[in-house]
C-alpha cells in the first residue's frame, strides 16, 4: 500500500518533457510568424518556445555593413531539422512522417565573406534547453577541454 501511495505522489510531481525549449524571437515582424521581437529580448517566458520538431536551438546574427557603419540584428529559435512532405510506406499505406535529422554540430559558423558582400551572418547551433540565450555562444565541449588542460598543466 505504501508503494502505491509513493508511486501516486511521484507521478503527481513528475514533470513530463516532450521536447526541447529554445528562446525564440525574430528580427522584424512578419505575417506568418507571431514571435516577439528580439529587440526587447529579456530572457522572460514570453521568449520561450517548445521545439517538438528539433533537438537543438539556433541563434543567428546578421550584420549589414554600409558606408563604414555596421547594423546588427539577432534572431533566436528552434533549429530546422525536418523536411515537409516526407512519407513512408507503413502497413502497405503511404503515411506522412516527421523525421528529425541531426544535421548540425554544436558550433558557430560564419557565412563566407565574399568580396563586395554587404551582409554577414553567423549561425550558432546548440543542444539543451534554452541554450541559445547568450550573447556569445560557445560549445560546452571547448570549455571542458580548456578546464582539463588547465588542470593537467597545473
Amino acid at each position: 500500500m505504501d508503494l502505491y501511495l509513493f508511486l501516486l505522489a511521484f507521478t503527481l510531481f513528475w514533470e513530463m518533457s516532450t521536447c526541447i525549449q529554445c528562446f525564440a524571437c525574430e528580427a522584424q515582424r512578419s505575417d506568418t510568424n507571431k514571435l516577439p521581437l528580439c529587440e526587447g529580448f529579456d530572457y522572460s517566458a514570453q521568449f520561450i518556445a517548445d521545439c517538438p520538431k528539433s533537438t537543438g536551438c539556433v541563434k543567428k546574427e546578421t550584420r549589414l555593413i554600409s558606408l563604414g557603419v555596421t547594423t546588427s540584428t539577432v534572431e533566436r529559435g528552434c533549429a530546422a531539422q525536418t523536411m515537409d512532405g516526407y512519407q513512408e510506406k507503413i502497413n502497405g499505406h503511404w503515411t506522412h512522417v516527421t523525421k528529425i535529422h541531426e544535421v548540425y554540430e554544436e558550433e558557430c559558423k560564419e557565412d563566407s565573406k565574399e568580396f563586395g558582400k554587404s551582409t554577414q551572418a553567423t549561425h550558432c547551433f546548440c543542444r539543451g534547453d534554452l541554450c541559445n540565450k547568450s550573447e556569445i555562444m560557445r560549445s560546452g565541449l571547448a570549455l571542458v577541454a580548456a578546464l582539463v588542460l588547465l588542470l593537467v598543466t597545473s
